[in-house]
């Protein structure tokens, strides 16, 4: 399966992947990453908001940071304030709960200033595929942590079926060595 994946996104090998149980399993790991590698740390996140992510957050042990949608869309000068405090950023498009989709200067935007702060991007991407109105784009570098499932795309949502994709060794690493003592596997 992550050899497979590796074909969809650009540059990507294998090793970039860590399939799991759901998309969720995927963020709850990869906070706890963090957590293990910098401590009590912030992570901005945009309002509304997907109603499991604080619980997520704060149960890696990390701190939440609020940006609040203008217009309903992301206030990248609020963002550009906000991030200079946090050590990672989650976003959502197409968005859970409210649908909405970032336009992609914006995304680009971001990916721009969390790689000049070394600020982790984790992109919450089960939606992806469900986009009418632009093209998909891919955000992607060092500092971006992918997380999708196969749920929405394939209509699978009872299987638990997710991943994600980073190039950083040191989050998959971390994400791995959690795995490998909680879940150990994804169901076959």
């Amino acid at each position: 399966m992550r050899e497979a994946l590796s074909k969809q996104y650009p540059n990507a090998d294998p090793e970039d992947f860590v399939i799991t149980n759901g998309a969720s399993e995927a963020l709850d790991l990869v906070f706890r990453a963090i957590h293990q590698m910098y401590g009590k740390v912030k992570v901005l996140v945009c309002r509304p908001y997907y109603y499991s992510y604080l619980s997520i957050i704060e149960l890696a042990g990390l701190e939440p940071v609020y940006t609040d949608l203008k217009k309903e869309k992301i206030d990248i000068r609020d963002f550009e304030k906000k991030i200079k405090r946090v050590k990672a950023v989650l976003i959502n498009s197409p968005s859970n709960p409210t649908g909405r989709v970032e336009e992609i200067a914006t995304l680009h935007a971001i990916k721009k200033i969390a790689a000049k702060l070394g600020v982790y991007v984790i992109s919450d991407e089960v939606y992806k595929d469900l986009i009418y109105e632009r093209e998909n784009y891919l955000i992607k570098g060092r500092y971006v942590i992918t997380i999708n499932s196969f749920s929405k795309t394939y209509s699978m949502c009872g299987l638990r079926i997710g991943y994600l994709f980073a190039q950083d060794p040191r989050i998959v690493e971390g994400v791995v060595g959690l795995k490998v003592h909680t879940s150990m596997n994804t169901n076959i």
